[in-house]
């Protein structure tokens, strides 16, 4: 088991320690006689189990006042290995944070959706789709009715001190009618995707919806990340 500290930009922290635990024995043997997901089952049953400990060991009040010191600079997101994916532990949480598809029909048994594993490739899991669905919706309700296609980047930076959202909105029918200025609901759309997205200050790389209307009165969503550098 490793564990090691990222910043916001899902880097190594420099100055921090790498911690990897070692152990004497075998703690998960596969057997000759399991097959690869019985064997995966209970290898990732296992791993709830230790990731359940390290929540309730926070609780100890050795432990508490250093966690409260790392969640007063930002909010500490712990990222945890299941069998095919990485999960949100909830570190401060009763519970975990959403297990992707593959993982949860492999503790279930069962096969996973192809529609389900698409949606765990959005970033920030399959919860990002209805975000995304609203602030299509919002865009749409917003903007000039005669707008058939609708281009909307967002990107983050610091106003005033604080993490703060900022709008390009265009149309390519109507290229001097664009806008910088976004409604309250936008704005609530948008900041409840980029939390789920990005939810520590830096993390979000900023993103580029399209959105266009088809001849049968329904809207077409295209959505793709802005790069870093840009």
């Amino acid at each position: 088991m490793r564990a090691t500290f990222l910043n916001a930009q899902h880097k190594h922290c420099e100055g921090a320690g790498r911690y990897l635990l070692r152990s004497d024995a075998f703690t998960c043997l596969e057997s000759p006689d399991e097959n690869v997901k019985t064997s995966l089952r209970r290898q990732q049953r296992w791993l709830l189990e230790q990731y359940q400990a390290l929540k309730d060991a926070l609780r100890a009040a050795e432990v508490r006042p250093l966690f409260e010191r790392i969640n007063a600079i930002r909010p500490l997101r712990v990222k945890a290995a299941a069998a095919f994916d990485w999960f949100d532990l909830q570190i401060d949480c009763d519970s975990f944070g959403r297990l992707a598809s593959d993982d949860q029909a492999l503790l279930a048994g069962t096969e996973a959706n192809p529609a389900d594993l698409l949606r765990d490739l959005l970033p920030g899991g399959s919860d990002t789709m209805p975000l995304l669905q609203e602030l299509g919706a919002a865009l749409i309700a917003y903007t000039a009715p005669t707008f058939e296609t609708i281009c909307c980047q967002i990107t983050e930076g610091v106003e005033q001190g604080q993490r703060a959202l900022f709008y390009d909105i265009t149309c390519p029918q109507f290229p001097n009618e664009g806008t910088t200025m976004v409604n309250d609901r936008v704005h609530s759309a948008a900041t409840r995707l980029v939390q789920q997205m990005a939810p520590a200050q830096g993390g979000f790389p900023g993103v580029a919806i399209r959105l266009e209307l088809q001849k049968d009165g329904s809207w077409r969503h295209d959505m793709r990340l802005l790069s870093r550098a840009a």
